[in-house]
């Protein structure tokens, strides 16, 4: 690539995104007397779903031999121990970087849970204990906490302003800067004498990506539409290995896409406490108009939390009879006395979506709620479209519906629920009108795939080796594969600090 005659900006280090690992990077950069311009894709920061639907989860290293175990297990060693080692050492910096911003910590940090979702794994309990630390906000309150201390440091942020492609130097390989677009109108060339760092997030809203690394079946997703694949794109332009493309954060969730807008996403319910979920009377079918699963339990520890064991349950596929996807997609039936049990129908875990209303009025007006004076008019209303290796088109079969409900509603009689176990809201389906949410389908946080980097969070190439200048952090190429076990949202710091401690004491290019 041809480089620019004239740099319309020069900086030290240019920040290719402003989330959860934006802000932290250029607010540690700054703090080490770096020159920083963060580039914004958005007209406001915030990220992806790591950032603002999950609180600041940090866990201790105990016992540093078993907790490599632990992330080897849970990377299925797709991840470098050098990362592993470099990000647990980062665990140590975390606490003061949130005590920059203010927010009142206890010296013994609250103790959620051991860490570890896998009890049975090698290395379980090397990372110590779980926590959250007391009165530290989560979500869009934590990020507006980071912002703010960006803010007073003096970071500068260009909103509107999307990076389009590095700048390479065609002798050294080395990245020295990068295209953008001001106001999404005006071409604009800054040179970033020390380093790049892509801090973009995943590509969980490039459907073209999604149908080749993740699953032929329809995924959706809890994060911000803004994350593209962008960065991993421009990564890839200058010669960027990547990995963990197949990566997914977040539990197993069913959700419910209107005209592109994630409008609902639901979980097992493991401890039930809200009035929907006391009251019970509520089941989640196949296409066929069938269980699959309990639906909510008692207690957590009965469960996977992850829902790594439904990950087979909800892609499974049937080779032999339909050569279709059994449980995709799936629906929601719940009676009239669930409805108005109090409260809203479902638990929104992610602030970007939106609110409903209580009994779910306004959702059946707007038909995100099926309706039916019968399970076998129900039936027919549930109805789905055709998805190429998933699916044909059709709707829930009338009779088996009514028999997989008679077989619920004669289980709670009984008392107990032999097909699946569950423990928890055992209240028969029996009070119409009757309702169904759907169609549903497997509903993530975000991805994880992107450039590889080193230790030190720098891109590596084809072979493995450095690209000179260019480091990526947060879910832009994240060191977590598989069943993961280094949580996004402190993923999102670790790194963030990794990048800004080498970035910073890079040799400016001349």
């Amino acid at each position: 690539m041809k480089i620019p005659s004239k740099w319309d900006y020069e900086v030290d280090v240019a920040v290719l995104g402003f989330g959860g690992a934006g802000v932290t990077v250029a607010t540690s950069l700054v703090e080490k007397g770096a020159k920083v311009l963060v580039l914004e894709k958005e007209s406001f920061g915030g990220g992806d779903a790591n950032t603002l639907a999950f609180a600041p989860l940090i866990f201790t290293v105990s016992d540093e031999a078993k907790a490599l175990e632990y992330l080897r297990w849970c990377t299925a060693g797709r991840t470098e121990d050098e990362v592993l080692l470099a990000n647990m050492e980062a665990l140590q910096e975390v606490p003061d970087y949130i005590r920059k911003m203010k927010l009142p910590l206890r010296e013994e940090p609250f103790k959620i849970f051991p860490y570890g979702e896998y009890v049975n794994a090698p290395g379980y309990g090397g990372l110590g204990q779980m926590m959250m630390f007391h009165n530290v906000p989560g979500g869009p309150a934590f990020f507006n906490a980071q912002a703010a201390l960006a803010k007073e440091m003096g970071v500068e942020v260009m909103y509107s302003t999307p990076a389009t492609r590095l700048i390479q130097d065609p002798d050294t390989n080395a990245v020295i800067g990068v295209y953008a677009k001001r106001n999404n109108r005006e071409d604009i060339a800054v040179k970033a004498k020390k380093a790049t760092i892509i801090a973009t997030g995943g590509f969980a809203f490039n459907k073209e990506m999604l149908k080749q690394y993740i699953s032929p079946a329809p995924t959706l997703w809890m994060g911000a539409k803004a994350c593209t694949g962008d960065g991993i794109i421009m990564a890839q332009a200058v010669g960027a290995q990547l990995w963990h493309m197949d990566g997914k954060c977040g539990p197993m969730y069913w959700g419910i896409e209107v005209d592109n807008q994630l409008v609902y996403a639901t979980w097992e319910v493991f401890i039930p406490d809200a009035a929907f979920y006391k009251q019970g009377s509520f089941i989640w079918v196949n296409k066929y108009g069938k269980r699959f699963d309990s639906e909510a339990s008692k207690t957590i520890e009965e469960n996977d939390f992850h829902r790594m064991r439904l990950r087979e349950k909800y892609f499974a596929f049937d080779p032999k009879g339909t050569a279709e996807m059994k449980n995709i997609p799936a629906f929601q039936i719940f009676d009239e006395k669930a409805r108005t049990a109090g409260g809203a129908l479902v638990r929104i875990l992610n602030p970007a979506t939106p609110p409903w209303s209580e009994g779910g009025v306004e959702e059946i007006k707007k038909g995100w709620i099926l309706k039916g004076d019968t399970i076998e008019e129900l039936a027919k209303k549930c109805k789905f479209n055709a998805i190429d290796g998933v699916t044909r088109a059709g709707n829930i079969p009338s009779d088996v519906l009514r028999e997989t409900v008679d077989r619920w509603n004669a289980n709670c009689q009984a008392g107990e629920d032999p097909d699946f176990g569950r423990d928890a809201g055992l209240l028969p389906i029996d009070t119409p009108p009757y309702y169904a949410m759907g169609p549903m389908f497997p509903t993530f946080t975000s991805t994880f795939g992107g450039p590889k980097h080193d230790g030190k969070q720098r891109v590596l190439d084809a072979y493995n080796d450095p690209i000179p200048r260019l480091y990526a952090i947060g879910d832009c190429g994240s060191l977590n594969a598989y069943m993961y076990g280094f949580w996004g949202g402190t993923h999102m710091l670790t790194s963030a600090l990794i990048a800004a401690k080498h970035a910073v004491n890079e040799q400016p290019w001349s």
